[in-house]
């Protein structure tokens, strides 16, 4: 249809189909200026591009997109992933873009939001930020809300990959003789998560249900996670179960620990069932809060490292800081690939679903294996027996 809306201006409505969330009818509306042979020109494209399927939504913006795309995709997300995104889309996404009509939204726009982004995100926060907004326009695309995904040329920032600092093996065996003697229950999660590499999460999900003695085994199948302050239990970041093998001095450390719990429930009169948890709060036994976890152990961390340089009477700078719980995964994973364990081995145990990523994560840990490779290898050619 071809409205004239004043000399040489000309208002072009265009029926395009109905829009497959909403089953109402869809038309392309467009104010053209020129000659009326000019805009009917302009009409008959808009009504092909309409047939080929090309629309854009002319009322439709970025944050009834998002809106609509993350209530599509919900079902299948884990809470946490759905907490994170509309995180992102709340916090980010609609106060910068939200009210921007889809078809005027173009890279320029997007790039302009990651600058403004950049002043209070880091650069692999403004990436996720900027994937959520890839997805949704991507299922605009499929639902016939645009024509092209703008976020497709647009640039977030570039990531620089953080280089891993893994603790040194003496650090960590004072650290850990320090704070078995301590606090023996945190030394016990501290020293599981040093030999297995765990998540903190999936410590704190262990049952004891979990710890097979006979076989010398962990079960690790879930995971405690936490949104808005409050816990629940969901299956690994994997979404896979992994069973991992045990040495003795770890499984004698977790039978310490097991008898220390049951004089606790029994003082508390709780039944001790192997349904507990491994690592559990010692009022209720219910697995420990991650937060908890985290900050008792930077608390015992800090603590060490500032005993261990008043006893060395050197600068506490000097003592590398063992704060962060999941540097003894760092730990686990190198000091196992320096000790010649194959890289299947060890993604197995740090519940990689794939070695690729054990390799892109830890290949700089692996200079000194090539290095033996090379000279085993040039000694054979060489023909030495």
């Amino acid at each position: 249809m071809l409205r004239a809306r004043g000399k040489n201006t000309w208002q072009i409505v265009v029926y395009a189909g109905t829009d497959p969330t909403t089953g109402r009818e869809r038309r392309t509306r467009e104010t053209f200026h020129g000659s009326k042979k000019q805009a009917a020109d302009r009409e008959r494209q808009l009504v092909l591009e309409a047939r080929a399927g090309k629309y854009t939504s002319p009322d439709h913006t970025v944050a009834e997109l998002l809106a609509a795309w993350l209530a599509q995709v919900a079902p299948d997300l884990a809470a946490t992933t759905i907490y994170n995104y509309r995180a992102m889309i709340d916090g980010h996404l609609v106060p910068e873009l939200g009210a921007v009509k889809l078809a005027k939204l173009t890279p320029a726009r997007i790039d302009r939001c990651y600058v403004d982004l950049r002043a209070t995100l880091a650069p692999k926060s403004v990436r996720n930020v900027h994937a959520v907004l890839r997805r949704a326009l991507a299922q605009g695309q499929r639902w016939g809300w645009i024509t092209t995904n703008p976020a497709t040329l647009a640039s977030p920032p570039k990531l620089v990959k953080p280089e891993i600092r893994p603790p040194a093996r003496d650090d960590v065996a004072a650290f850990l003789a320090h704070l078995l003697a301590a606090d023996p229950d945190l030394g016990t999660l501290a020293w599981l998560a040093a030999v297995t590499g765990a998540r903190r999460g999936e410590l704190a999900g262990l049952r004891w249900s979990d710890v097979d003695v006979d076989r010398a085994t962990l079960l690790i199948e879930r995971s405690v996670a936490q949104t808005a302050g409050t816990t629940f239990v969901k299956d690994t970041k994997t979404h896979q179960a992994r069973r991992i093998a045990l040495d003795q001095l770890t499984l004698q450390l977790l039978g310490q620990h097991r008898a220390r719990l049951v004089d606790t429930s029994d003082a508390t009169g709780i039944t001790f069932t192997t349904d507990l948890p491994v690592f559990p709060n010692v009022e209720t036994f219910r697995p420990l809060h991650p937060d908890t976890i985290t900050k008792r152990y930077r608390s015992a961390a800090d603590a060490w490292r500032a005993r261990r340089a008043k006893e060395l009477d050197i600068d506490i700078k000097e003592i590398q800081d063992l704060g962060r719980l999941h540097d003894l995964r760092h730990f686990a994973a190198t000091q196992a690939l320096d000790a010649g364990v194959n890289v299947r081995t060890v993604a197995g145990r740090l519940g990689h679903a794939n070695p690729a990523t054990t390799l892109n994560v830890y290949a700089h840990f692996l200079k000194a294996s090539d290095q033996d490779a090379a000279e085993v290898l040039g000694e054979i050619a060489a023909g030495s027996p």
